[in-house]
């Protein structure tokens, strides 16, 4: 029974370490603690929603604008997850909103995940160069960006999977009040 009992306190205080840490790393990326929190936030039940590390995710986010909101490419990705206006609009979502885009921008992955067999190398690379490019050269596309690009996700996600404890995810934003439109089967060629 003591076993038991050690087991449970240890565990919690694990979770805690865990959720601290990438909390700690929004912090330190984000200069306004308002802000870092509400990202961290916005990623922790997304990321949970649609069963996605949250590291991962962190990782994208930090890759495509540098915890930017209001990142804009050349291309016209707007956006922490750097979303392009049609992915948007199919998603139905304001990709100026940093909640919306940070939901549109894990949903839209959690999609090309499924599209691609969970393999995340190349779901990067739909993420970053279309999946009409993948489909078109069957594998990661030989575009020098779209390998530097994963090269980066997965090395932060290594970094930060060596530093953090595995994350729990809490029951905190279990009740959400969004109510998102589900166009998934018009997503296909939008990035």
């Amino acid at each position: 029974m003591k076993k038991i009992l050690l087991i449970i306190l240890f565990n919690l205080a694990f979770k805690a370490h865990a959720d601290t840490d990438l909390k700690e790393y929004y912090l330190q990326k984000i200069i306004d603690p308002n802000k870092a929190i509400t990202i961290y936030n916005d990623v922790h039940r997304f990321s949970k929603e649609f069963n996605i590390d949250e590291r991962l995710i962190t990782a994208i986010i930090q890759t495509e604008s540098n915890f930017s909101s209001n990142a804009a490419s050349k291309k016209g990705a707007i956006g922490l997850m750097q979303l392009m206006p049609g992915t948007a609009e199919l998603l139905n979502i304001n990709a100026a909103d940093p909640t919306e885009n940070v939901y549109g921008g894990i949903k839209y992955f959690s999609l090309l995940l499924k599209k691609n067999n969970n393999d995340i190398p190349l779901t990067l690379a739909a993420y970053n160069a279309g999946m009409g490019n993948v489909t078109k050269y069957d594998s990661i596309p030989p575009f020098a960006e779209t390998q530097n690009y994963i090269n980066q996700v997965l090395n932060i996600y290594q970094e930060l999977s060596n530093t953090a404890a595995d994350s729990f995810y809490s029951n905190e934003f279990a009740n959400t009040n969004f109510e998102w439109e589900n166009n998934t089967n018009e997503i296909e060629n939008t990035k």
